[in-house]
């Protein structure tokens, strides 16, 4: 009662004020730590690292400081000590005497608050000696009196105590949220707490790092407080010497969630000062770029580290004296030893915000450069359901970015934006082999190609290896099989020794083969055999649109890949593929059905060549005969156009005559189970074909040289008996052909026997 007395009193009789307040201070000096009954905040709010903020505490304090400016002012939810604390305010306020009664209210409080005193103080008693603090800064000379503050606690020994430092932090930085409602500069202050800051950040014991952590959280929840209320008040941004060496300390040591609350405020301050002006943003860059490199360099970098380098990239990307700052940024993160799933998450923010992609992806070597890091995120991450949800995200989210950009929305024209990264790569992909046909724009757009595919040999050598896991060695094997088919022209040239197309053969598919010469030592992990067949149909559909039949290393890479691969993937039932997904089969699809756009006729023959020279020649077992002829009939089955039936019949007729022949040879044994039956299902269309051919003598003149060229060769071991089979078959299914047969032969007189033979057929 006789403090709300005080109060009013002062309100019309500055005079008398003074004297209340000494003999207050003299009461309450005494009983710091007794209890109060009433008051609106207690000691454990104060305390608590999830109770109130720095500046909860000084909107607490300035709602009592502030109510002394009305008379009427309710005093019925004050405690005795806040009464007092508004009593000082009163009287610094209605004072008139030029600074007299400040100095000599400032040396009685001064006097009775010193180290020994302070560091007596636990609970409830230093709560209330802080708000005394921070009382006289906003009635008195704030400055002054903060850094008297600083001074007192950090001798005290409070700031390293565990049971204080947790309201020594907060009433620090509600002392500088006086000093900036004060329009006072937190420079000295600052400079005084530096060695209390060092001391707080750096390692701790087990025992007490927790309480450490409520002590830096505490730190970390006021930086962020008082840049904000300075930006806001006066627009001031030297107020970011908060971000000294503590937050590079941080940045540097802590992990787990605690770093990524490190993080969350270095990314908030890049909001805040987003509008300030070159000091503050150079004070960030200094303290953190460096310590958010290093973490980008982890093998795992925290999920949350991508939008703080991004809200810094953002800081400094749009200021004409920090633009290096970002493009340096920029740079180190898309390298491409940085983990792909914190450039994937990095990019997608870049490319999100407009300032950023404004200033650092306006050009087209900076769009594919963006590219590249996209395709090695997709290269490098799994996308398929089985992938990590973080990684799926980052990718998906990256790729509907992609659009953003002029170089990629040009490419699309038209065509719906997908969300499925392989969706995206292949319509990119397709898009620039379109524009590569354009005359003049062969160099360009492989160049262009080359940039965006960057190194794959080096950066899916870890998948390929084995390291990543099976399913990495799968999707790296998909990824590159997928460039190969569907850009075979940019990938491969006969004067570029750069070329991507050979390398990507020899690393990833022949070097499985033994027998190649460009076989390598290493050994081949787990699952590199599987992902070789899985995926062979991609690279073999490439070759086959580079045309085999002009290219000699093309042809030849053909003929290994069938050498190596083509019995083990016709097996029936194979353990490796199932028979639908025949790799070979696969790859011929361009030619079946309705889908044959007109052109490619040699290739089809140059396949049909190779398989009957490598897997059709006799004598064979017939576990490796049959499924040639099943893979032989499958194809037959599937092609629609009668010339490219044609195209087959030339080099396969000689070798289906020998195969009838073998099935007429009188060993004694059974005949092999179905090989006249398979036989039979090739000629039928073949010859059929031939006959009904528009021209109909024009496939005699390639059909008759192999079937001449095999009954001379081997007149001698042949039992001309066994003959009446195959050559029925040809007088039946193409007469033209059989006529022409018998007047070749006429021309040949120790063929006499052969000649009777087809005339009495």
């Amino acid at each position: 009662m006789a403090l709300k007395g005080c109060v009013s009193l002062a309100h019309v009789w500055p005079p008398a004020s003074s004297l209340p307040c000494l003999s207050a201070w003299e009461f309450f000096h005494r009983h710091i730590d007794d209890q109060f009954v009433t008051g609106t905040a207690a000691i454990s709010e104060w305390a608590s690292p999830e109770g109130s903020l720095p500046s909860r505490w000084f909107r607490h304090l300035v709602s009592i400081f502030r109510s002394t400016n009305t008379q009427s002012h309710s005093h019925t939810d004050l405690n005795s000590f806040q009464l007092f604390l508004q009593l000082i305010c009163v009287t610094m306020e209605t004072s008139d005497d030029e600074g007299r009664t400040w100095r000599s209210l400032k040396g009685r409080f001064y006097s009775k608050i010193h180290r020994r005193w302070l560091g007596e103080r636990k609970g409830a008693g230093l709560q209330r000696v802080l708000s005394l603090l921070l009382s006289l800064a906003w009635a008195g000379d704030s400055r002054e009196v903060a850094l008297k503050t600083v001074a007192l606690l950090t001798h005290s020994g409070l700031a390293e105590a565990v049971e204080s430092s947790v309201l020594f932090w907060r009433a620090m930085f509600a002392m500088m949220l006086v000093l900036l409602e004060k329009k006072e500069r937190l420079d000295d202050v600052i400079a005084k707490l530096q060695p209390a800051l060092s001391s707080l950040v750096k390692p701790h014991p087990p025992e007490s790092r927790d309480h450490q952590w409520k002590a830096v959280g505490v730190v970390l929840d006021g930086t962020v407080e008082v840049i904000e209320s300075g930006l806001e008040l006066r627009g001031r941004e030297s107020d970011c010497t908060l971000t000294g060496t503590h937050f590079s300390d941080l940045l540097t040591s802590c992990e787990g969630a605690h770093l990524t609350r490190v993080l969350g405020v270095v990314e908030s301050m890049c909001t805040l000062l987003s509008s300030s002006s070159s000091p503050a943003v150079n004070q960030l860059w200094v303290t953190c770029s460096q310590p958010l490199m290093s973490l980008s360099r982890l093998p795992l970098p925290p999920s949350s580290l991508s939008s703080t380098l991004a809200a810094l990239t953002a800081l400094t990307s749009h200021r004409s004296h920090t633009h290096n700052f970002s493009n340096t940024l920029y740079q180190e993160i898309t390298r491409d030893n940085v983990s792909p799933l914190l450039a994937a998450a990095y990019l997608g923010h870049v490319i999100e915000n407009d300032v950023i992609r404004h200033h650092i992806l306006s050009t087209d070597k900076a769009q594919l450069q963006a590219l590249h890091i996209w395709f090695r995120c997709l290269a490098e991450l799994d996308h398929t359901p089985s992938a990590t949800p973080t990684g799926r995200s980052s990718l998906f989210l990256l790729t509907q970015q992609l659009p953003k950009l002029p170089m990629v929305s040009s490419l699309l024209g038209n065509k719906a934006t997908p969300s499925d990264p392989i969706i995206m790569l292949k319509l990119l992909l397709e898009a620039m082999e379109t524009l590569y046909s354009i005359p003049g724009l062969e160099g360009e757009w492989r160049e262009r190609l080359r940039i965006v595919l960057g190194d794959v040999t080096h950066y899916l050598e870890p998948s390929v290896s084995g390291a990543r896991g099976p399913s990495a060695i799968r999707h790296a094997y998909f990824t590159a099989g997928l460039v190969v088919s569907m850009a075979p022209r940019l990938t491969y040239s006969r004067t570029d020794s750069r070329c991507l197309l050979p390398r990507l053969l020899d690393w990833l598919i022949l070097p499985l083969s033994s027998s190649s010469s460009h076989s390598h030592t290493r050994p081949q992990p787990q699952g590199a055999a599987s992902a070789a067949r899985a995926n062979l149909h991609l690279f073999l559909t490439g070759l086959l649109k580079l045309g085999p039949v002009r290219d000699d290393f093309v042809k030849r890479k053909v003929k290994q890949l069938f050498s190596r691969y083509f019995h083990d993937c016709c097996q029936p039932r194979s353990p490796l593929l199932p028979p639908s997904q025949n790799p070979f089969l696969l790859a011929l699809r361009p030619w079946f059905g309705t889908s044959y756009q007109g052109d490619g006729e040699e290739e089809l023959g140059l396949i049909m060549e190779v398989v009957a020279s490598q897997a059709l020649s006799l004598p064979q077992p017939t576990s490796s005969l049959s499924p040639t002829l099943k893979f032989i009939k499958n194809v037959v089955e599937r092609v629609q156009r009668p010339s490219l039936l044609v195209t087959m019949a030339i080099p396969l007729i000689g070798h289906m005559t020998s195969c009838l022949l073998s099935c007429d040879v009188c060993t004694g044994a059974p005949e092999p189970p179905g090989i006249r039956r398979l036989v039979m299902d090739i000629l039928t269309p073949l010859l059929t074909a031939c006959r009904d051919h528009q021209d109909h003598l024009l496939p005699c003149s390639s059909l008759l040289p192999p079937l001449t060229n095999y009954l001379s060769c081997n007149y001698w071991t042949i039992d001309h008996t066994h003959l009446t089979t195959p050559l029925k078959v040809i007088k039946d299914l193409y007469p033209d052909l059989w006529q022409l047969l018998v007047s070749h032969l006429t021309q040949h007189h120790h063929l006499n026997s052969l000649i009777t033979l087809l005339l009495s057929s």
